[in-house]
């Protein structure tokens, strides 16, 4: 059976290591259908929302620390502070870890993975998309990343959302033409129910040939 290798990209405040540790089942599942996975830490430091010390792909303050960001001060921001930084690193870890089929990007993350494909800073099969936004970045709005994106995405948010509010995740996908989208009663998380486990298997296997 062909291997796939997969980018999976944390949220805003996480690390790499609480994102694998987070969603374990997730990955144990993917590892069965014989995938690879490779997980960078972003290079900021930030605050997470719910306190403690974390990792961000970028910000929108220079004093996120003391003014305490929420996560609804990212959805409508023109100015993502530290994108450019992050792109530079991930080209460099995706040129250190050779090419790869496709992404997983979750919340933070998951705009991250848009992106880089949207800059055709890196060439994939597919995206995974979990409880994301829409970008709103005005330097990457002016260049046109939306419709650099042509490959398959597969999007999940959850109803019950309290982080990124299931309006925003249904804007975020309908700003991308290919994308496969479903929902599921829970909230911020990586969902991997029965009826879930079918279609990130399906969608999956669709690229292992």
């Amino acid at each position: 059976m062909n291997t796939l290798k997969i980018l999976c990209l944390h949220g805003y405040g996480q690390t790499s290591a609480k994102f694998m540790h987070s969603f374990q089942g997730f990955w144990n599942r993917l590892r069965d259908l014989g995938c690879h996975l490779y997980f960078p830490e972003a290079i900021h430091s930030v605050s997470p929302f719910s306190g403690g010390e974390g990792k961000g792909w970028f910000t929108v303050s220079p004093n996120d620390k003391i003014l305490g960001l929420q996560a609804n001060d990212f959805f409508e921001s023109k100015c993502y502070l530290g994108v450019d930084e992050s792109v530079s690193n991930l080209e460099e870890f995706i040129e250190n870890n050779g090419s790869f089929d496709g992404i997983i990007g979750y919340s933070q993350g998951g705009v991250m993975a848009t992106i880089l494909n949207g800059l055709n800073k890196i060439s994939v099969k597919f995206m995974i998309l979990v409880g994301i936004y829409p970008v709103t970045d005005e330097k990457l709005l002016d260049l046109k990343i939306y419709d650099n994106i042509e490959i398959p995405v597969l999007g999940i948010y959850g109803i019950k959302d309290d982080v990124v509010l299931s309006e925003y995740s249904k804007d975020a996908y309908l700003h991308i033409k290919n994308s496969e989208v479903h929902t599921h009663n829970g909230g911020h998380v990586i969902q991997y129910n029965k009826k879930l486990k079918i279609k990130y298997t399906e969608f999956l296997l669709r690229f292992k040939n």
